[in-house]
């Protein structure tokens, strides 16, 4: 009985002095920087810091984010020393300086390795929607239009998160192809009888998933690799860009898309992520002019009104477009408004899915579920990939674990009901 009471106390004194050198040290690097917030800080900092204009999240899903103290940006890991309160203050940056955006740029190649987000690109996005040609969807019976192409950006994504090259490969042939439908004028040809404007709506849809597509190339280890093929492609996608940035062009898609808050960010981002890819800031504020669009088109209570109303699938539309322009941007002030919108859109859509089964509820919904709308002959339904891709976007940026578990609930009900 000694014996053991005297290893307990050895034990207890080794225990205590552990603790002592532990607490010693830490209050000594605590007195030299401010440390990255961690995962053990609350809800409320964490939320300060990725609302904070001069900070930018490198690795989201370890919950790490980091300020940009004059441009420098203090990589994971590393501490943030602030400047003395006695230093002059930095000279402000541009709104709209040169395109590198780094932080942003490793920001979604990390979103993209996440464990739970890969799980969810590789389920979601399958190479195989792309044909040997390139085509896509509707265009492998014979080109139908250039909006069918924008899928060939997921596969990227997903090729990228699995580092699987023969699949970022295909992905940007699907893009190659795309441009082999391109006019003189920067449009792209439909095969319905549409004019260029009246099919202009078509041409932001693939070339947001051009500009997306070429960024996260470019930001990957596979940039030696493949993005020679964008700069190929440069030109073309110039021309394209002037086409939608003309005067007829921004004023078509606003008259189109002004009761379609989704569109009009599909349409941003067609502006601001080439407008990077190219260097052109004239792009990346028309971008910011359509983003402030469609701001204004949500409700208090998170809604973005939809033909007037709640739709439970375009909301996700909506949600995952932002989260992709909050991404890029380099629009301070914009960036912190847009986060406001999405945790207001996200606790929105949270309510409309069932806990228990997955499903997204389409009551109340003015585009979708009923057969309101109709696409290619077909009625608009639910769709599920986008809801699920938003919301575990949401739960990574924001450190939302009720929306990543309510993903995952639906991506079992869609793998298990809708194939």
């Amino acid at each position: 009985m000694n014996r053991n009471r005297f290893i307990n106390i050895i034990v207890v004194v080794f225990v205590i002095l552990a603790g002592t050198v532990g607490y010693l040290a830490l209050v000594k690097k605590s007195s030299r920087t401010t440390s990255i917030p961690s995962p053990s800080q609350s809800k409320s900092d964490w939320e300060k810091c990725i609302a904070n204009p001069r900070s930018k999240i490198l690795q989201a899903y370890s919950r790490q984010c980091v300020m940009v103290d004059g441009g420098k940006v203090i990589e994971p890991g590393q501490t943030f020393s602030p400047t003395p309160t006695s230093a002059p203050s930095p000279t402000p940056a541009p709104a709209l300086p040169p395109p590198a955006l780094t932080s942003s740029q490793l920001q979604e190649i990390t979103l993209l390795r996440n464990t739970t987000v890969k799980q969810v690109f590789d389920t979601i996005y399958d190479p195989r929607i792309i044909a040997t040609n390139g085509a896509i969807g509707r265009n492998q019976k014979g080109f139908s239009d250039i909006a069918s192409q924008r899928g060939a950006t997921g596969v990227i994504l997903r090729g990228i998160a699995d580092r699987d090259t023969a699949m970022i490969d295909k992905g940007i042939a699907a893009i190659e192809y795309g441009f082999q439908f391109q006019e003189p004028a920067g449009n792209f040809k439909n095969a319905h009888g549409l004019t260029s404007l009246q099919a202009i709506s078509a041409d932001a849809f693939f070339l947001q998933a051009v500009g997306h597509a070429a960024l996260v190339v470019q930001a990957s280890e596979y940039a030696g690799q493949f993005s020679s093929r964008f700069v190929i492609l440069k030109p073309k996608i110039d021309k394209a860009l002037n086409w939608l940035a003309s005067d007829k062009g921004r004023s078509e898609l606003k008259r189109q898309d002004r009761n379609a808050p989704n569109r009009l960010v599909f349409d941003a981002l067609a502006y601001t992520l080439n407008g990077i890819f190219l260097a052109r800031n004239d792009l990346q504020g028309f971008g910011d002019d359509f983003i402030t669009l469609a701001l204004a088109r949500q409700r208090a209570d998170g809604v973005f009104l939809e033909g007037g109303g709640h739709d439970s699938s375009y909301q996700a539309t909506n949600i995952l477009n932002l989260e992709g322009y909050w991404l890029w941007s380099n629009n301070a002030n914009l960036r912190s408004k847009i986060f406001s919108a999405l945790k207001t859109a996200a606790a929105w859509e949270k309510t409309r899915i069932n806990p228990a089964t997955g499903i997204v509820s389409i009551e109340g919904n003015t585009r979708t579920g009923s057969c309101q709308e109709q696409f290619f002959g077909k009625c608009k339904d639910i769709n599920y990939p986008e809801v699920i891709t938003s919301l575990i976007y949401w739960s990574v940026i924001s450190d939302d674990p009720e929306a990543a578990t309510l993903a995952l609930k639906s991506l079992e009900y869609a793998t298990t009901h809708l194939r």
